[in-house]
């Protein structure tokens, strides 16, 4: 059995994105009484595509491709609940949307570039939360600062 901290490491990665914006100003209760950003675009109240990625794919400020629009729409649907890791194969994305591997490759490598996910090993990708989270980010905060104490400077 394992104990509560390695069960969350597993979940809350250490990441070098950084936490944004005043925590106070930017989160709301959701109907579920989940802590999320606003504004953002929202699924049954669960999943957050920060309004900045959006903004940035709108306005221009960032080129994104079709595959790379549907592999970021991947991420959020499968993220879990408070987490910043999703655990996948790049040849799961390429099966489930039905695009080649190569693609996929690309595609990921290019969310890197802009820093949408930071790849993490094998499987292993962790995601900016900043553009994707799911969950009670207040919960997620303060489960990050006791799981990485030491990380360099204030992540809000």
């Amino acid at each position: 059995m394992i104990d509560k901290d390695t069960e969350l490491k597993l979940k809350i990665r250490s990441t070098v994105f950084r936490f944004t914006g005043n925590i106070e100003d930017r989160l709301k209760q959701d109907k579920e009484g989940n802590n999320v950003y606003i504004p953002t675009y929202t699924n049954g109240g669960f999943i957050i595509l920060y309004d900045t990625l959006l903004d940035k794919i709108y306005n221009g400020n960032i080129e994104i491709s079709a595959s790379a629009l549907r592999i970021i729409v991947y991420f959020a649907k499968h993220i879990g609940f408070n987490t910043n890791v999703i655990h996948v194969k790049q040849q799961d994305i390429s099966k489930e949307l039905h695009i080649t591997l190569a693609t996929v490759n690309k595609c990921i490598q290019y969310l890197k570039d802009i820093r949408v996910i930071y790849p993490a090993g094998h499987c292993d990708i962790i995601i900016n939360h900043n553009y994707i989270f799911r969950g009670n980010m207040l919960q997620f905060y303060e489960d990050y600062k006791r799981l990485y104490p030491d990380q360099e400077g204030e992540i809000f």
